[in-house]
């Protein structure tokens, strides 16, 4: 699907320039040609995004010749990997059934998660959300500190930060949750471990921003709009409960081509659910979380504890800024704000995907009728969208264009490389 789906637009297009910029001695830049001199290059800093992905993708221009469609798709396709692997290692720390195991893996083969293929580091930013994740529950699961797991949280989270802003202000709050949790806890290596965390993380974070001002004149991007008070922007919030286990776009028209009715209005009464549902499952989290407060002893505890904790942070982070930045105004289309974009959620997909499997599908025999139902529910839900995506990929495939390096699009440098 990387390879159907690859495209080179948008924030892909900058920063392949600023990648090949940075090879030619020009620092993490992009062109710009003045309209009063257009034999006059100028070289701006790049700012609306961090400088991860042009910094990794320079060696991949250099290698394939500076033919940057084909390092961009070599990045793109080896993302893949990482993303599987995390997610093998996540279920294997949850100790999930081998059957339910491989049902994941093939349900998440075929499910399109929210990460945009005109952008570069949706996928890429998501693999170092998981993987700090992954090593900040091995750290909470060893008796003592262990300054390798310690150094490879602070890695993985700075990678995050490295590739897209948004995630910087969530990753810094995770070691703040590991030393609460520590404290309430009486678990001094959390405590140990979370300030060990923040001292690495915050000297990673804290270089990476002064590296933007001083280079780029601001540390992050913002896209300026008018700021303020505008609760309005809340009131279109993505869907990610249901978001979690369906296409919703294409459900809601199948949905109304079926039944009936105006589109919007259903989409209007799905939101309103999805509200509901986000609100239940919000009130319950922190009810476990109080009814476990002393007792996270247990690698699920662990999971659940930290996964809703970051959840929350992204949540509380898109909820401010969709407050506080005026929504963007297109002629062809809604208007937009934070808590819009499905793929700033794509880290609380993945987290609900694998509660289910592990709290739901895995302990059946020990839920209570109420969660049994919901748990047959979901069951359902996600057989339907796999069988969906299977028949939809296969005829997408079967009716597809020529492969992409006999396309056109490729120059013929391109196609000698990979032939």
């Amino acid at each position: 699907m990387q390879l159907a789906y690859f495209s080179i637009s948008d924030d892909k297009s900058f920063q392949l320039l600023a990648a090949k910029n940075l090879l030619n001695g020009y620092g993490v830049t992009i062109n710009n040609v003045l309209l009063s001199n257009l034999s006059l290059v100028e070289f701006t800093p790049l700012v609306r995004s961090p400088p991860g992905y042009s910094v990794v993708l320079s060696p991949l221009v250099w290698l394939f010749n500076y033919d940057y469609k084909m390092a961009a798709l070599v990045f793109d396709i080896v993302c893949v990997f990482p993303f599987f692997y995390y997610l093998i290692r996540l279920l294997n720390f949850l100790s999930i059934q081998t059957w339910l195991k491989n049902l994941f893996i093939l349900f998440a083969g075929f499910f399109f998660y929210p990460a945009d293929s005109h952008s570069c580091t949706d996928l890429a930013s998501l693999i170092c959300m998981l993987a700090g994740f992954y090593y900040l529950l091995l750290l909470m699961q060893k008796e003592n500190t262990s300054f390798s797991l310690v150094l490879a949280v602070s890695i993985s989270f700075f990678l995050a930060g490295f590739f897209r802003y948004n995630y910087i202000p969530v990753v810094s709050c995770c070691p703040i949750l590991l030393g609460v949790a520590g404290f309430i806890n009486k678990k001094k290596p959390w405590i140990k471990g979370s300030f060990q965390i923040a001292l690495l993380l915050g000297t990673f974070l804290l270089s990476l921003l002064l590296f933007q001002y001083y280079n780029a004149g601001s540390a992050a991007y913002i896209a300026p709009r008018e700021t303020g008070l505008f609760p309005k922007n809340l009131l279109r919030m993505h869907p990610v409960i249901a978001g979690s286990f369906f296409d919703i776009d294409v459900h809601l028209r199948l949905f109304t081509n079926f039944v009936g009715g105006n589109y919007r209005t259903n989409d209007r009464v799905f939101l309103y659910i999805n509200y509901l549902l986000l609100i239940f499952l919000s009130v319950y989290g922190i009810y476990w979380l109080i009814q476990n407060k002393r007792q996270l002893k247990t690698n699920t505890g662990y999971f659940i504890f930290m996964g809703f904790s970051i959840s929350v942070a992204i949540i509380c982070l898109l909820i401010f800024l969709s407050l506080r930045n005026s929504a963007y105004l297109s002629p062809t289309s809604l208007p937009w704000t934070y808590v819009q974009e499905s793929r700033y959620f794509v880290f609380i997909v993945v987290f609900i995907q694998l509660v289910v499997f592990a709290c739901l599908f895995n302990r059946f025999e020990q839920l209570t009728r109420f969660w049994k139902r919901i748990a047959v529910f979901c069951a359902f839900v996600l057989i339907l969208q796999f069988i969906h995506k299977v028949y939809y990929v296969s005829i997408f495939w079967m009716r597809s264009n020529p492969p992409f390096y006999t396309s056109p699009m490729f120059t013929i440098k391109t196609e000698s490389i990979t032939r």
